[in-house]
Parts: structure tokens; sequence; C-alpha cells
């Protein structure tokens, strides 16, 4: 059964973000995560009684496909953000990896919670107070919504970092000259070094001259 909290909270978020960012698979992404909501809802304790069983199995079918379904939108999600960007090289891989990673702690949030769940029924914690166990079920949520939104955050800001580093230009100049036989040089290589800036890590001049004094030819 999807926790409600979390279904709810993802519905929300991905609904806000989806309007405002004119993303369609956003808000498909809300639209999935509304119906396992719903499904949720259904299921407690409090509405199994109140909800007749044609709309209870519609929901926990509709749920199930939903699920199916999120992780794909989420793909797609990303690939049309990338495709959007301007920076397309940074935004892919920043996307890349945090689904990745998001997905990756969605999967421990999951199995620690689940122990988590069986320690606290084997000792009578939760089991005999409906305060405390709908308590555990909103943590529960909130606990799962965090690992997601840090493992998403994580993955995406230290390969944007990643890459932004990969870009930089080194700041010193370094001048090569191939010279053989002749106080003109042949061959010029220029190593730039610097940060923030538009300039070339690496600029080969190349000097054909014959006879003369002066270069006839520049190759840059």
């Amino acid at each position: 059964m999807p926790n409600g909290v979390s279904c709810a909270i993802f519905a929300a978020r991905n609904h806000i973000y989806g309007k405002s960012e004119k993303n369609v698979f956003k808000k498909g992404i809300a639209g999935a995560q509304s119906i396992r909501t719903a499904d949720a809802i259904a299921q407690s304790s409090v509405s199994v009684n109140h909800v007749s069983k044609p709309v209870s199995t519609a929901l926990s079918k509709g749920a199930a496909v939903a699920r199916k379904l999120c992780y794909p939108l989420i793909i797609c999600s990303g690939v049309y953000n990338t495709v959007k960007s301007e920076d397309k090289v940074k935004t892919g891989f920043s996307q890349a990896a945090g689904i990745g990673a998001m997905y990756s702690c969605e999967k421990v949030a999951e199995k620690l919670l689940r122990n988590v769940d069986n320690f606290l029924l084997k000792r009578g914690t939760i089991s005999g107070s409906p305060k405390k166990k709908f308590a555990w079920y909103v943590a529960k949520g909130l606990a799962f919504v965090t690992a997601s939104l840090l493992g998403y955050t994580a993955g995406s800001k230290v390969t944007g970092s990643v890459v932004d580093k990969v870009r930089q230009k080194p700041e010193n100049v370094t001048i090569l000259c191939d010279c053989t036989e002749s106080e003109q040089p042949k061959t010029v290589t220029i190593l730039c070094d610097n940060t923030e800036s538009d300039k070339p890590e690496k600029v080969t001049i190349l000097y054909d001259y014959t006879d003369s004094e002066l270069f006839d030819d520049i190759i840059l």
C-alpha cells in the first residue's frame, strides 16, 4: 500500500512545478501520485469501511499502473528539462545523476523504513495506539520524501559542480617554442590557463617561412 503522506507531497510538489515550468511530464507525475494518494486513503483503517469494494478495487488497479508510470515520467521530465536548457550538457548530466541518486536513496529509505516498521510492530510500540500508528505513518512519509529530495539535490548539485570544474581553464600562460637551426620559431604552442574565461586551453601557431626574415604564412 502506498504511503498517502509521501504521495500527497509529491503530487502537490509536481503540480506546482509542472504548472510554473510548463512541464507536462511533471503534471503527469502529479496525476499519478494523486491516484496513489486516493488509493492510500481508501485503504486506510479509517476509510476502509466507508469505501465500496468496486471503488477500492479500481483505485488499487489505478495506483498499480500509476506506480509503474512514475519513474518513466520522471525520466521524461529530465529529458524535457535538458532539451529546454541553454546548457544542455550540464543539465543533462545533472538530471541523470539527480534522478539516479534519488532512485537509490528511495530504495535505501524503503528498506530501512520497512525494517524499522517490523521492529516497532514486534515490540508492540505502535500496535495498540491509533495515535502512535498515525504518527509513525506520517513520519514514514516525511522520511521517504526527505530521502528522495536529498538524493536528487545532492546528485544534481555535485554533478553540476563537476561539470563546471572540468570546464575550468588554467590561469597561467606557457609558451613553448620549437626552433631548429633558426632564430625564428617554427612552432609556437601557447597554453592558456584561465578560469571563467572563453579563451582556449591550447593554441598552436605554425610559422611557415622560406628564405625570408618575415613570416610568409601564419596558421592559427
